[in-house]
């Protein structure tokens, strides 16, 4: 009888042993591998180095059913492994820095940050990008010159506040884009031949709904040795979309004036009108600098 309660025992220290190990099991699967916080960084660095392939599998399936991987990379080609490269070091010389999470439900999460990189859109980092596409680039020396801009205070930083909406989808966080709903505003930047100026937006693109208050950013640096007065023409394309959108706040309304070597951060604010026609998809934001002496007589 002794033995008996023995085995007993065994069986069920075994059989409460393995329900406890079991219910961790269950647990740990039914935790999400990464947090709200962590999602939204690895977003924010695939896009901002060019992986534009990883960004569209974190992005939540209503998106994905809305914009085709094939349709995304399209709008949005991916870098080559020597421009991943120059892309990768750069970030590695940011700072991601989580402020807050908020949940409107279990499965809901907003994340804000604040975020400081190196301008990526910088003249000369762009010419290495270039460089890096051609056949007989060098990685090495590439890769040296960028760490030389680096070390010589060359590159310049933008720093923002950002936020990110997710949602939970079979047990893993992930980006919502609301691409089914909203419209692409591709922000482009130009300079007259005349002007010593640096200037790019912060993003190349913004996913902008009917109706939503948008701010977008741009940075203008005056790399020459004297002040500069710069006025910018705004352009809207095509010629069909410019009548839904609507500038609300512009660096363009006014002209801007940068002492040699000040950099600065411009704000837009825009809205798409909610009239807009479902079958507009893109809009192309394009805004030119010009100096006083060079800039377009109206008419």
């Amino acid at each position: 009888m002794k033995n008996h309660r023995v085995i007993r025992g065994f069986a069920i220290g075994a059989a409460v042993g393995f329900a406890v190990l079991a219910t961790l099991f269950l647990v740990s699967n039914l935790r999400p591998r990464s947090s709200p916080e962590q999602v939204s960084e690895a977003f924010f660095l695939e896009t901002y180095t060019r992986d534009f392939s990883a960004a569209w599998e974190r992005v939540s399936g209503p998106d994905q059913a809305a914009r085709s991987k094939d349709a995304y990379l399209a709008a949005n080609p991916p870098a080559n492994d020597l421009q991943a490269a120059l892309y990768d070091q750069l970030a590695e010389w940011g700072d991601f820095q989580a402020l807050a999470v908020v949940s409107r439900a279990p499965t809901e999460a907003i994340v804000s940050a604040h975020i400081r990189f190196p301008i990526n859109g910088h003249t000369r980092f762009r010419e290495l990008v270039d460089a890096a596409a051609q056949p007989s680039a060098n990685r090495t020396a590439l890769l040296q010159e960028l760490s030389n801009l680096h070390n010589s205070g060359q590159l310049q930083f933008f720093e923002s506040d950002v936020s990110f909406d997710l949602v939970l989808e079979a047990n893993q966080w992930r980006i919502v884009q609301h691409w089914g709903q909203s419209i692409t505003v591709q922000l482009e930047a130009m300079v007259s031949p005349s002007l010593p100026w640096d200037f790019y937006p912060v993003q190349d693109e913004i996913a902008a709904l009917p109706g939503e208050l948008v701010r977008a950013t741009y940075f203008a640096r005056n790399h020459s040795d004297e002040a500069i007065t710069g006025k910018a023409i705004h352009e809207v394309g095509p010629a069909a979309a410019a009548p839904y959108f609507q500038t609300i706040e512009c660096f363009c309304f006014t002209e801007q004036t940068l002492e040699p070597g000040e950099e600065r951060e411009m704000t837009l604010l825009f809205r798409i009108d909610f009239s807009a026609p479902r079958e507009l998809e893109s809009i192309a934001n394009r805004y030119t600098f010009y100096t006083l002496g060079d800039f377009p007589s109206e008419g």
